[in-house]
């Protein structure tokens, strides 16, 4: 465990009506374990795969209150403090166990960020890479432009750091607890419900679950967490980082033009979500869309992101771009696309060059053109290594 409470003034954490407060410790301590919020893909299991997923995510990352670091994830120090600042800035919109749930959450459009997927949208790596802590930093400093994430600018660089560590424990832990529950999809309570009408035994179904649970689901939760400290490892190597190698293309009408050609082209398409004029309302905005994983579609028409919340193409000509939108920042996001949402990432089809031509056709479209760098801070050179 790694939190470490010492001295007479140590704070233990309950929740409260509003959701987290620190107490004193000459104060009655808590003694209620308050449990990660599952996701749907494991409520959706029988109860016997459920329930045995639920315990071993306990059993390795603990709770939100009383965090734990399973071995093989590295150990980056105690999330005490992060869990301080979480608890005092961020767990009324993100919930206690990061799940977008908080209880100011259903008055915010966007809905706060369901951490648990461990996908984040804006971040500086290709689109097969995720997010870094310096990223998550950058989010936290600035906000986000247009959604009720505020800047916390006054947050010191500790504090910033240690929040952004809880997070991405909580990420972590999330992550674990929706792998295996994937891998056991066919315990399904829909599929399984749908096996028995068609003649096989509940309790056959179930004695095949709990051999599973039995024989493959402990290494499959220690493949899991390998995985996960991998991939997590791997977002911070200077490889992963999207970095233009070619300067930007001046601003011209030739390279607006040239931008404009591949925005409406076959191999973009960009018109399609972002519209004609780029107004945010193309074709794809109108459409029925189903659920990946789910045979079934959206109850309303439009694009939507991976955590099934309405994912509006942005408005090119006026709308704030939530990851930065200096030059370099629009590379990225066109490079990259916008991991979690149907924006795809360009790299493997357009030349940086091309690139550059649809930043200058993207910003031409605005009313007020931005050419100055982004506040938005790039990852430093030489930080983060292979």
């Amino acid at each position: 465990m790694r939190i470490q409470w010492t001295g007479h003034m140590a704070a233990v954490v309950v929740i409260s009506i509003v959701g987290i407060r620190p107490i004193l410790a000459e104060d009655k301590p808590a003694t209620a374990v308050v449990p990660f919020s599952s996701s749907q893909r494991t409520r959706d299991l029988i109860p016997e795969v459920r329930l045995s997923i639920v315990k071993l995510q306990q059993e390795s990352f603990g709770s939100p209150l009383h965090p734990r670091v399973p071995k093989g994830i590295p150990d980056e120090g105690p999330l005490g403090d992060g869990l301080a600042v979480y608890s005092k800035q961020c767990v009324r919109c993100h919930g206690v166990g990061g799940d977008g749930a908080g209880v100011d959450s259903g008055e915010l459009s966007p809905q706060p960020r369901d951490f648990r997927r461990g996908q984040f949208k804006w971040k500086s790596t290709a689109v097969q890479h995720r997010v870094t802590r310096h990223d998550l930093r950058e989010t936290v400093r600035l906000g986000l432009p247009g959604t009720a994430m505020p800047a916390f600018a006054d947050l010191s660089d500790r504090e910033t750091n240690a929040v952004v560590d809880y997070v991405n424990w909580l990420s972590m832990a999330g992550e674990f607890e929706i792998r295996l529950a994937d891998d056991f999809v066919e315990f399904n309570q829909v599929r399984v419900t749908d096996q028995i009408k068609r003649g096989a035994k509940r309790a056959e179904i179930i004695d095949a679950a709990t051999t599973r649970i039995k024989d493959e689901l402990p290494e499959l939760a220690t493949e899991v967490i390998e995985f996960i400290a991998m991939i997590r490892k791997s977002a911070e190597l200077e490889s992963s980082i999207v970095r233009p190698k070619t300067k930007p293309t001046p601003t011209s009408d030739a390279s607006i033009q040239r931008g404009s050609v591949l925005f409406r082209g076959v191999m973009a398409k960009c018109n399609t979500c972002h519209g004609e004029a780029g107004k945010g309302d193309g074709v794809a905005t109108r459409d029925r869309w189903k659920r990946p994983g789910y045979d079934e579609y959206y109850p309303v028409s439009g694009l939507h992101d991976m955590w099934g919340n309405l994912a509006p193409p942005r408005d090119l000509t006026t709308d704030r771009f939530r990851g930065g939108d200096g030059p370099e920042d629009l590379f990225r996001r066109i490079s990259a696309g916008i991991s979690g949402t149907p924006m795809p990432g360009y790299a493997s089809r357009f030349t940086e060059p091309e690139i550059w031509d649809l930043v200058n056709y993207v910003n031409s479209l605005r009313a007020e053109p931005r050419t100055a760098p982004s506040i938005r801070r790039s990852p430093p050179i030489g930080t983060v290594v292979d």
